[in-house]
Formats: C-alpha cells, sequence, structure tokens
C-alpha cells in the first residue's frame, strides 16, 4: 500500500498543495487525472520519494519513501518521455513508449 498522510508542498508562501491525503492499495489500478499543471506529476514525484514535501508523511508498505534507498530500488515508475532514459533495455523501452503512446490516445479522446 501507499499512502500519503497530510502532505503539503509550499513554494515560499504560495502552496501547491496542502493536506493531500492519498491511500493506493494492492491489486489496484489508479490513475491521476487533471489539467496541466494540476499537481499530477509532483504528486507521484513525493509517492516515489523524489520530491519531500514540507510536511506530512509518505509510505510505501509502511516505510517512509524518503532518503530510503533500498524501498526506492524496488519502484518502477513509468515517466513523461521514456526515450530520454537511454539505459532502459531496448525491449523494455519498446514497451513503455507503446504504453506512453496508448496514454497519450487515451488522453486525447
Amino acid at each position: 500500500m501507499i499512502s500519503a498522510n497530510n502532505i503539503t508542498l509550499r513554494v515560499g508562501k504560495k502552496a501547491l498543495f496542502e493536506d493531500v491525503n492519498i491511500k493506493f492499495t494492492e491489486g489496484n489500478c489508479y490513475g491521476l487525472i487533471g489539467a496541466n499543471g494540476a499537481g499530477k506529476s509532483t504528486i507521484i514525484r513525493h509517492l516515489t520519494g523524489i520530491f519531500r514535501q514540507d510536511s506530512g508523511t509518505v509510505r510505501l508498505g509502511g516505510e517512509d519513501v524518503w532518503e530510503n534507498a533500498a524501498l526506492k530500488a524496488k519502484l518502477k515508475v513509468l515517466v513523461e518521455k521514456v526515450e530520454e532514459y537511454r539505459a532502459t533495455e531496448d525491449s523494455m523501452r519498446a514497451t513503455l513508449l507503446t504504453a506512453q503512446k496508448m496514454a497519450d490516445s487515451i488522453v486525447h479522446e
């Protein structure tokens, strides 16, 4: 399970998001939908420990994600531009590019 409890992110005095609570349970598939700039990618970066929130906690399987290298090593995240990840094996990159095209098609419709 992935959970975010009361996470807040501020830039200066402006809150980009405040007291966000999310719970993703095992065995389910979730998606984030919203306009450009709504914070979808930012939330993903917090859930995966790339960004650190100003307050609140983000946990994966009960463990804090921030500065947890062992936990982060287990994560796989589909990013916006797969083609930028040249270290990814060719077959994996092809699969991810296909998934990205499918997602773009769904969003376009």
